[in-house]
């Protein structure tokens, strides 16, 4: 099996003994082993760090280990909280959820993502999940042949937990002046 390489193959397995007192020897086999060879799982890693009350830049990585060029790496982001939003950076268009509730990343956009609070002055630091999921299908077949399903494809999968850091920004207090009018040498309210 070369490096790197996860197609699924057979291996033939002999047995043989041999009698001690007289050199007869008996031969079993072949026994077919098919090994569904598995694929490592995918790297994924991410932090943010930024002031209340602005779109906060993402630092998100997700990539595939030991690729051999045959697998697809997708990635997601899970668990944004609900008054959290997400967009991309370089067109400032705010991403919509899937109906499972979680964010579809294209590997392409891991470094063009912001996200912010909705509220205002709000400052609590900013949790969320990004899954990396790798599939991976046997060379020349357009699927995996797996042994116990013959169109499930090899997955690996890993989640890492983000946590973007938000600072607290001190807010302008409230000012209003009213015009007052008074004699001089006096006090005025």
């Amino acid at each position: 099996q070369a490096t790197n390489v996860s197609d699924d193959f057979t291996l033939q397995v002999w047995s043989a003994t041999t009698e001690g007192a007289n050199g007869d020897t008996a031969v079993r086999g072949p026994l077919d082993l098919k090994v569904d060879y598995g694929i490592v799982d995918p790297t994924v890693s991410g932090s943010g760090a930024g002031d209340e009350d602005t779109w906060i830049s993402l630092d998100l990585n997700a990539q595939v280990n030991a690729a051999d060029g045959s697998e697809v790496l997708s990635v997601f982001l899970e668990d944004l909280p609900a008054d959290a939003e997400l967009r991309y950076h370089d067109s400032g268009t705010v991403l919509v959820p899937g109906g499972d509730g979680r964010y579809e990343i294209a590997t392409a956009d891991l470094d063009n993502l912001q996200v912010r609070w909705q509220t205002a002055h709000q400052d609590a630091d900013i949790s969320f999940n990004l899954r990396a999921v790798v599939e991976d299908v046997d060379v020349g077949t357009g699927r995996e042949t797996a042994i116990t399903d013959p169109v499930a494809p090899d997955t690996s999968e890993a989640v890492a937990a983000v946590t973007v850091a938000v600072n607290a920004v001190a807010d302008q207090p409230p000012l209003a002046v009213v015009d007052v009018a008074g004699m001089e040498n006096t006090w005025i309210p």
